[in-house]
């Protein structure tokens, strides 16, 4: 019997959203608070260096990627990509609670500090972004344009809840500390329980449906996991075939530029909001809340289009948004640099789904997983530099140029995206599955040829 097919999510697939959103704002919360509060703005309350902040940073990125493209395979392949996920951001959530409390030294603050950030960070973008694909393969656009609303809403709230660690200092660093984490933390370990309770590798082993679409019979859906699930052990875009593939880099460098600029200016928001001391001081909460409304309706929208009309259009009017963004705060004025951020947010939020959409978008479903797994530390590696370059240069040379080299990046960013060809990926496809003796039509086909995209 024919089922119907649903616009909805379906009940698990809002939890599947909860879930991947909770983990992108665990890690931005562990780096915004980190960068800002703690070792940033406060710096000379604990006594220590907040450069040292972004450089560990850097450095625990770096590491990340280096882990992800060890593991890379493996996760994609493992039996179950849920519990990992539950895992790495439970480990997170544990460091968390350490960098909230514990204080003996600056140096073993900054280990924590990189655990949690480590651990948050794989979760969030390497293990969740399968499961996502795996359960929205084609509107993983719109899903993740949801689930990255995590990032506004974070930077907003951020400057209130800096208010109250303020406030609390006089019950002391512990406890103020903590109850400026406390928030975040409770809502972490619920949307984990929901996911623990509700969540399956696949949707079919929920009695779901891929996409939440029941044009399909349930045994007919099960048959198509099965299939896919047997032939994500062959796929044929290895290590070595992913790296040499000039499309690969041309889509990877311009999200891993978007996202350099976005993160490392989010790192650094009260600092940048405080060009402006005065206006900072009686609207700042305001200001954050303008900006975060701003930014979720714009990372929305752009994984709308994402999802209709292609990752590729998308990342290109990303592009053009990093461009204008760079040029109005590079104008030293508070209009055009509130503007400037909230164009920012706008294609921060939405380059933070790019690289899942565009693994789903270019690739066959059972190729998926892998190519995300090379795809996700590829952008990390350009993404790593974002914080220590917006934290250098503005303090050495001022925010606005910081700015105008976001400018510079955009234009790098759009030209290398115009360039890339989905059909070159499809063509490179056929001659690897060809030299593996494998069907040239595979089990399923790219979302970019369901689309036509050329």
């Amino acid at each position: 019997m024919t089922q119907k097919k649903s616009i909805n999510f379906g009940f698990r697939g809002w939890i599947l959203i909860l879930f991947q959103a909770a983990g992108f704002y665990t890690y931005c919360i562990f780096n915004s608070f980190a960068q800002n509060i703690q070792a940033g703005g406060n710096a000379e309350f604990f006594g220590w260096n907040p450069n040292m902040v972004s450089t560990v940073y850097t450095i625990t990125v770096l590491l990340t990627i280096v882990f992800q493209f060890a593991a890379a395979g493996k996760v994609a392949t493992a039996k179950s990509v849920k519990k990992l996920a539950l895992i790495f951001e439970i480990i997170s959530l544990i460091f968390g609670v350490l960098m909230a409390t514990v204080f003996v030294s600056e140096v073993l603050w900054l280990i924590f500090f990189a655990c949690a950030i480590f651990f948050s960070l794989v979760g969030a973008t390497l293990i969740m972004g399968i499961l996502v694909g795996q359960w929205f393969p084609r509107r993983k656009g719109t899903v993740m344009g949801i689930a990255t609303f995590a990032f506004p809403i974070t930077n907003a709230f951020l400057s209130l809840f800096a208010t109250k660690y303020f406030m609390y200092n006089g019950m002391g660093m512990r406890m103020g500390t903590l109850l400026a984490y406390a928030p975040y933390l409770i809502v972490s370990v619920i949307v984990l329980i929901l996911g623990a309770v509700f969540l399956k590798d696949y949707p079919e082993q929920a009695g779901c449906y891929r996409d939440n679409d029941r044009s399909l019979t349930p045994d007919a859906a099960r048959a198509i996991m099965e299939a896919e699930i047997a032939a994500k052990k062959n796929s044929v875009w290895k290590l070595g075939n992913t790296l040499k593939m000039g499309d690969f880099w041309l889509l990877v460098i311009p999200q891993g530029l978007l996202l350099a600029s976005s993160v490392g200016a989010m790192c650094q928001i009260i600092n940048i909001l405080n060009l402006y001391p005065e206006v900072y001081e009686k609207y700042g909460n305001i200001q954050m809340l303008g900006v975060c409304v701003v930014a979720c309706f714009g990372s929305w929208l752009l994984g709308v289009i994402d999802t209709k009309f292609g990752t590729k259009k998308a990342i290109i009017i990303s592009s053009v948004l990093m461009i204008i963004s760079g040029v109005l705060g590079f104008i030293q004025s508070l209009p055009t640099l509130m503007i400037s951020l909230a164009l920012l947010c706008v294609f921060e939020g939405a380059a933070s789904n790019f690289g899942v959409s565009s693994a789903a978008q270019y690739w066959r479903r059972e190729d998926f997983a892998t190519v995300w797994g090379w795809e996700n530390p590829a952008i990390n590696v350009i993404q790593a530099f974002g914080p220590m370059l917006v934290a250098i240069v503005g303090a050495k040379a001022g925010f606005p140029v910081v700015f105008g080299i976001f400018a510079i990046l955009g234009i790098i960013s759009l030209v290398l995206i115009i360039l890339f060809k989905p059909a070159r990926i499809a063509a490179r496809d056929a001659k690897y599955r060809a030299e593996a003796g494998l069907n040239a039509e595979g089990v399923t086909k790219s979302n970019a040829e369901l689309m036509g995209e050329k």
